[in-house]
């Protein structure tokens, strides 16, 4: 199996097991040694123009192929808060992000003064406030509804540098990974 590095150039990233945030280089289907907030979330760019550019954050689909799961624990577990915090570079400006898809029990993806600063990056935060189901057969929670986030920009950026932090609390433990990466527009 080959590595492939943290930081690599895209048309689109989707990111399975994250990496933990100690770790320089890991596989992207690596399993995670602890709970985590895995899953698929698709990171597109579109450019119109080079005045217009979509970003578009979508973490809808069905298992094991796309969506949202914790892992790594048991049907007797306490899946608390679950977080997603988006960094995008500061090179887009200053997005707003509209709510998209069946998305309404996640709350809006807005800037989050309060994130740890990454320079060259601002930090949007979502949370999620439904429900979780665990399926027996595979072992996993999976949230009643999914994240889905877009935004235009006025001006097309090629290589969009983005960082995804993914948390969960279980068991009152909280779990964070993180994903980096280039997005090159469609």
């Amino acid at each position: 199996m080959s590595q492939q590095p943290r930081r690599s150039i895209v048309k689109g990233a989707a990111w399975a097991a994250p990496a933990v945030l100690a770790t320089a280089t890991i596989p992207a289907y690596a399993a995670s040694p602890q709970p985590a907030l895995d899953g698929w979330l698709l990171n597109t760019t579109r450019c119109s123009s080079s005045t217009q550019m979509t970003y578009t954050i979508n973490g809808q689909g069905t298992y094991p192929k796309r969506g949202l799961w914790v892992s790594d624990t048991t049907a007797s577990a306490v899946i608390g808060v679950t977080k997603i915090t988006q960094y995008v570079s500061t090179a887009a400006g200053s997005p707003i992000f509209q709510k998209g898809g069946i998305a309404n029990e996640w709350s809006d993806l807005i800037y989050d003064p309060a994130a740890p600063v990454k320079t060259n990056y601002r930090a949007y935060t979502t949370t999620f406030n439904g429900t979780w189901r665990y399926d027996t057969a595979t072992k996993l929670w999976f949230p009643s509804t999914l994240p889905y986030f877009t935004t235009s920009v006025n001006r097309c950026v090629r290589a969009l540098q983005i960082i995804t932090v993914r948390s969960v609390t279980v068991n009152g433990t909280v779990y964070s990974f993180e994903r980096s990466g280039t997005l090159q527009p469609a």
